[in-house]
């Protein structure tokens, strides 16, 4: 006899649909609570320091870092959400002309959420690296060669990449569901 606790439905795909909304909704309300965390904590040191745009940053090394890597998932699981809820709205009007503008802005607001996340890794390596060529006496010219590597590899090339993987994944399954 088999037992049905284990049997297994076939799922349709609003089912689908929702089990990836559910995660995705609870990162992006956590993304978001970080990033009014942040914002609180940059406005309490700016109305401290009697509203001066000079007053000293309000984070150091590890935590500016992980601002900018925070933004840019951000960016990215609100782009992801808004994808995926918009699959529940069926009307004419969303069809024709809201959804085209948000298909249409989709990569560039992938680029910049991954551009948040490349430069937020940058310094996580760059600060470190840093510290390390001041005590070693390192040359100049090598920690200049070193940081313009690092500039381009994790600010340009890194979310290039990511975003053009991410747009061919989007077209492939586009075309296999047609």
């Amino acid at each position: 006899m088999e037992d049905r606790r284990y049997s297994q439905r076939p799922r349709i795909p609003e089912q689908y649909l929702f089990s990836r909304i559910v995660p995705l909704t609870f990162l992006l309300g956590l993304t978001c609570g970080l990033m009014i965390w942040f914002l609180g904590t940059h406005a309490y040191n700016f109305i401290r320091s009697g509203f001066s745009p000079l007053a000293p940053p309000s984070f150091v090394w590890p935590l500016d870092a992980l601002q900018f890597i925070v933004e840019g998932s951000f960016f990215f699981l609100l782009g992801a959400v808004n994808n995926s809820n918009s699959q529940f709205l069926n009307g004419p009007q969303w069809k024709k002309d809201r959804n085209a503008f948000l298909v249409s802005i989709e990569p560039v607001w992938r680029f910049v959420s991954f551009l948040f996340i490349g430069s937020g890794m940058y310094f996580l390596i760059v600060h470190p690296l840093h510290l390390a060529f001041t005590e070693l006496k390192g040359s100049s010219t090598l920690e200049l060669v070193i940081h313009i590597y690092l500039s381009v590899l994790y600010i340009l090339v890194g979310p290039g990449i990511l975003s053009w993987y991410v747009y061919v994944r989007d077209r492939r399954s586009a075309i296999q569901e047609e």
